[in-house]
């Protein structure tokens, strides 16, 4: 099998001239490349692929003068001159390095050519990393079928070939180190503001230093943190730009097959599971990866804290707990929500209070949120519906005027912003999940992030069986084995239970963490082309996105009207559309309070004395009764966003189709 690096180049850009021949550390920022591109382990050779302009014959001279291989190709079409490329020198596999990307790490093609060589993948792509750090990986045989199906020469953007089309095998590159998935730095020549970013970071090196790895440019870049400012605020234009000039162009009718949605474990978990295999602990009381995870969960968001628990559901009892809910106290949470947000505010020996919803938001009303307040309120759970934030400025000034500990029930929502915050950051705690569909997700796990150092120690100690050497901050209890081992050591002040998270979880949510950005995108994308074909349709209506809001979209939420408007049930058109290809479609979960369990009034049994007289009717949160059953909830969770878009057309022609 022989492998090489593609440098991809030109001078034929508009927006920064000539800037394969401008000057980094007294050489063209194409040789700076050439030179970190030579410190590849595993490539047979490197071969600068331009075109035959005669404006780049001056590259061609600079490949013989760093005697690497070259070839000259078409200037529209970049993978007829890969397929060019490949044939000429006998090449089964290949890593793009953009003539742009001139911080591109050789590390990372290693992994590349390493995985290929242990998986046979089509195609690898980054999953999240640094922007500028690893382009492609691309099997040639995966190339020569894409040339054979595409009717565009415009392949500037090409991934879309390998991505969207269903035909491939598409995997993101393995075995990252965790610091190289950022999101915050941009590492890619397109802009003047860029080729000074990269000047102003090689000055930092070494001066007789050529090669900087990845982890010390990150590391000088995270001591000076304005050095990612000089060219950051670009990156949107950037990406705005690339999508803009994105296409894909398939000959004559060329079917996407069905294939199945691939695993969306395709980073470091199984690199990391094997580590906790070989090593002392497994459990969260003497283990890292959970501390680890904590930290890497927490200052995601800038916050101080994160507990890491075994559930969505535990946290959200240990939350009510650390904020000293008790026996008669009442917890207002929505009615258009799962029921753990209730029988949790059950384990807490207090009192569920139902807040209606805003009718096109799906969110907690605050205008009803602020009647059902009374003296006996102690805490607000607080729901990011789908992935949608609620009112959060309304409801804290509310909660804050009554005294009330708010708590963000963020299962279903990563990283959405409200007002340009982020959601997890406004309550007094958020509470995440990570159960098997949850944008992170590592089978069963939970996370209470917070500022507050009690309700943290607090959270721990009531997840972790009250152990009083527990804080904040740490959540291993078997630092100090002369003191924890001695028969006189008295280990618990807090009543509390195993909620602790397995190190085997942490390990595997710490690598989805890594990759939450392109899993979360990969969501957005395809709400996205479902609410497209929404939009042609009065009987479709998508969950309403303030402007001031950022949806995550851990499902697209609907109301179906057709049954008003066309005369077609719920239930008859999830089949029909089923029946067409498409994938099941969810319906909501019951208004809590009409669940047979609050119903039949099993809470009864728990503590007589406080809930006596308690009783839940039909008609207290009249618009979420009204538009629960109406609620459909299409899949967003598509790791293949060819997937995604077969899906979308099966559901275009359904529309078209009883529309008639």
């Amino acid at each position: 099998m022989k492998k090489a690096i593609f440098i991809t180049v030109r001078n034929g850009s508009t927006r920064l001239p000539e800037k394969a021949n401008l000057e980094i550390q007294g050489v063209s920022t194409i040789e700076y490349l050439i030179h970190r591109m030579k410190n590849t382990k595993k490539a047979d050779c490197i071969v600068l692929c331009t075109t035959e302009n005669d404006a780049d014959d001056n590259l061609v001279e600079i490949a013989k003068r760093n005697n690497i291989l070259y070839f000259r190709g078409s200037e529209e079409d970049k993978l007829e001159r890969w397929k060019g490329v490949a044939e000429k020198f006998n090449i089964d596999f290949f890593c793009t390095a953009d003539g742009d990307d001139i911080f591109c790490e050789p590390f990372l093609i290693d992994l590349a050519f390493e995985q290929f060589e242990r998986k046979y993948p089509d195609f690898i792509q980054d999953g999240g990393l640094v922007t500028g750090a690893f382009t492609y990986g691309i099997k040639v045989s995966a190339l020569i079928k894409v040339c054979e199906i595409k009717d565009s020469n415009d392949t500037e953007m090409m991934w879309v070939y390998f991505t969207d089309t269903g035909l491939f095998k598409v995997e993101n590159l393995e075995n990252v180190p965790h610091k190289f998935y950022r999101n915050d730095i941009r590492m890619t020549l397109d802009y003047a503001e860029d080729l000074t970013f990269f000047r102003e970071v090689a000055k930092r090196s070494e001066k007789s230093k050529v090669y900087l790895k990845l982890d010390e440019i990150i590391d000088i870049i995270d001591t000076e943190p304005a050095l990612k400012e000089i060219n950051f605020f670009r990156q949107q234009q950037w990406a705005d730009n690339q999508k803009k000039k994105t296409t894909l162009k398939l000959k004559g009718e060329q079917k996407m097959p069905n294939l199945v949605n691939p695993s969306k474990y395709l980073g470091n978990e199984l690199s990391y599971i094997e580590k906790v295999l070989n090593s002392e602990s497994w459990s969260a009381t003497g283990g890292n990866w959970n501390q680890s995870f904590e930290k890497e969960f927490s200052k995601r968001f800038g916050i101080k804290y994160g507990v890491a628990l075994n559930s969505g559901t535990s946290t959200l009892h240990a939350a009510l707990e650390a904020a000293g809910v008790g026996p008669g106290d009442e917890v207002l949470s929505p009615a258009i929500t799962v029921i753990m947000d209730a029988t949790a505010t059950l384990h807490a020996n207090a009192v569920p209070v139902f807040v209606d919803v805003n009718r096109d938001t799906f969110t907690m009303d605050p205008e009803d949120l602020e009647k059902k307040i009374t003296p006996k309120s102690k805490a607000i759970i607080v729901v990011s519906i789908y992935g949608l934030p609620a009112e959060m400025d309304r409801i804290m000034e509310i909660a804050n005027r009554y005294k009330l500990v708010v708590i963000e029930d963020n299962a279903q929502c990563m990283l959405s912003t409200y007002r340009g915050r982020l959601t997890g950051t406004i309550g007094h705690m958020a509470s995440y999940s990570f159960e098997n569909t949850k944008h992170i997700s590592c089978g069963e796990g939970g996370m209470i992030i917070t500022n507050n150092e009690k309700y943290a120690e607090m959270v721990r100690k009531v997840g972790g069986h009250g152990f009083k050497n527990l804080k904040a901050e740490e959540g291993r209890i078997r630092l100090k084995q002369e003191v924890f081992q001695d028969p006189d050591y008295k280990r618990h002040d807090v009543l509390g239970w195993n909620y602790r998270m397995p190190e085997f979880n942490a390990a595997i949510a710490l690598a989805q963490l890594e990759r939450v950005d392109h899993l979360i995108d990969l969501r957005i994308k395809s709400a996205e082309l479902f609410i497209d074909i929404m939009k042609e349709t009065n009987f479709l209506i998508p969950q309403k996105t303030p402007d001031y809001c950022t949806n995550s979209y851990y499902t697209l939420g609907v109301i179906y009207d057709g049954k008003e408007k066309l005369g077609v049930s719920w239930q008859d058109f999830r089949r029909m559309y089923i029946e067409a290809g498409g994938d099941g479609i969810y319906g909501a979960w019951s208004v809590p309070y009409l669940e047979p369990v609050i119903q039949n009034k099993a809470y009864l049994k728990r503590y007589p004395e406080v809930y006596k007289g308690l009783d839940y009717q039909n008609g207290l949160c009249p618009v979420a009764e009204e538009i629960q059953p109406k609620l459909m909830q299409f899949k967003t969770n598509y790791r293949d966003v060819g997937i995604a878009k077969s899906k979308a057309e099966i559901l275009k022609n359904l529309v078209r189709q009883i529309s008639k």
